[in-house]
C-alpha cells in the first residue's frame, strides 16, 4: 500500500510539472514588432516555446510598470535584434491571449526576470 501512494504521488508530481510546461524558443530573427494590449508581440521562427500555448512564433512581452527598466531593456535588445537582424531566444513559462488578434489562441508569453537573449 506504501507503494501506491509513493506510486500515485510521483504521478500527480510530474503531471503538474508537465501541465505548466515552460521553455526556451527556438533561435530566431524577429520580423515583426507590434505593441499591442500592453506589451510588445514578437513574431518569428521561434517555434512553440510553452506547449500550453497555442500560437507558433509569438513571443509576448508584457510592459511590466512594477520593473520599468528591465522592460525598457528587454525592449532595447528586441529592436537592436530587429534592426540588426540578430537572432533571438526567449525564456517563457505562460501564455498570454492577445485580445486584438485572437479570442482563443494564446501566445507564449516572457516576463522581465525571465532569460532573454540575442546572438
Amino acid at each position: 500500500m506504501l507503494i501506491r501512494g509513493f506510486i500515485f504521488g510521483l504521478s500527480l508530481l510530474l503531471a503538474s510539472v508537465s501541465a505548466n510546461a515552460a521553455g526556451y524558443t527556438d533561435w530566431a530573427i524577429p520580423t515583426q514588432l507590434e505593441y499591442v494590449n500592453g506589451g510588445v508581440l514578437v513574431t518569428g521562427n521561434f517555434g512553440l516555446a510553452n506547449s500550453s500555448c497555442t500560437k507558433t512564433n509569438y513571443i509576448f512581452v508584457p510592459d511590466d510598470t512594477s520593473d520599468g527598466k528591465a522592460f525598457k531593456a528587454i525592449l532595447s535588445m528586441i529592436l537592436t535584434a530587429f534592426a540588426s537582424q540578430k537572432e533571438m531566444k526567449f525564456n517563457s513559462n505562460s501564455c498570454k491571449r492577445v485580445t486584438f488578434h485572437w479570442t482563443d489562441d494564446t501566445a507564449s508569453q516572457t516576463h522581465t526576470w525571465h532569460a532573454v537573449f540575442v546572438r
